[in-house]
């Protein structure tokens, strides 16, 4: 009875050894960002998420005029414009400098991540918008012009979708560690400043924010499952021997050829 017990113990962390942890922990993060989504959803549907909306965002304004909200003049100025981070001219801009960039690096694979990933984000955020058709707040509350449905945030989510499977693509070219967690830091940073000016100019309810967070996510990972089987190669030493070239003869090669020249001339 001891030696089966030993040998399914022995199984067991046999098992758990060659497990895909990284997999695992990816699975559970979609299927939390999914649950959130649609619990939030239903809040929405429902109603029930209407007093922690406006509490919030009356929280962001003055008590005696909801019109105006919290902090100086500069600061509105600076969060509309970091608020168009999250829009499409802005976001059109940054995935074709990020193409140009992979174009030049010949990274052909990548690029095919990129456009696919990006647009099927953007063309899935528009759909959700006109499943839920849900208002935006009151006009009076708004401190910057919007267009369409309220739920989800549409410059959340692209933004969302755009930041992160961008850094999850840069972050798979690179070989060093520092700068793999810079840029999904770096995505994850702009998703969040772009989800939080949302709810302060009054555009969106928070429960937008969040579904458009949620949402997110869920397309990076799977995105992440899709293409994680799949190495990203890289033309790093292509590069190097390009930039060889382009430089010119190695230090070796003058040195040999200044010698050859010292020599002809004490021979002649």
């Amino acid at each position: 009875m001891g030696q089966i017990v030993r040998k399914h113990v022995h199984s067991l962390r046999a098992r758990l050894a060659a497990a895909d942890w990284l997999m695992l922990a990816a699975l559970l993060v979609g299927m939390l960002a999914v649950w959130g989504f649609l619990e939030i959803a239903d809040g929405v549907a429902e109603g029930s998420t209407r007093r922690f909306d406006d509490w919030l965002i009356l929280r962001l304004r003055h008590p005696d005029d909801p019109s105006r909200p919290i902090g100086p003049i500069w600061f509105e100025d600076a969060v509309r414009d970091l608020t168009s981070l999250g829009s499409i001219s802005i976001l059109t801009l940054v995935v074709g400098a990020v193409a140009g960039y992979l174009w030049i690096r010949r990274e052909r694979f990548a690029l095919a991540i990129l456009f696919p990933a990006t647009i099927g984000g953007l063309l899935a955020s528009v759909a959700l918008k006109a499943v839920f058709n849900r208002p935006r707040p009151d006009p009076s509350l708004r401190l910057a012009t919007a267009y369409f449905s309220s739920f989800p945030s549409g410059h959340t989510m692209n933004s969302a979708v755009v930041y992160l499977t961008i850094g999850l693509i840069l972050s798979r070219l690179m070989t060093s560690a520092r700068l793999r967690a810079y840029f999904l830091v770096l995505a994850f940073f702009l998703t969040l400043v772009v989800g939080l000016t949302r709810i302060y100019l009054g555009v969106h309810y928070p429960t937008d924010v969040l579904a458009g967070w949620a949402a997110g996510v869920t397309w990076m990972v799977a995105v992440w499952l899709l293409i994680r089987r799949q190495r990203i190669p890289t033309n790093q030493q292509s590069d190097r021997s390009v930039s060889r070239t382009d430089i010119g003869p190695s230090p070796d090669g003058v040195e040999s050829a200044s010698m050859q020249d010292a020599s002809s001339r004490r021979l002649g």
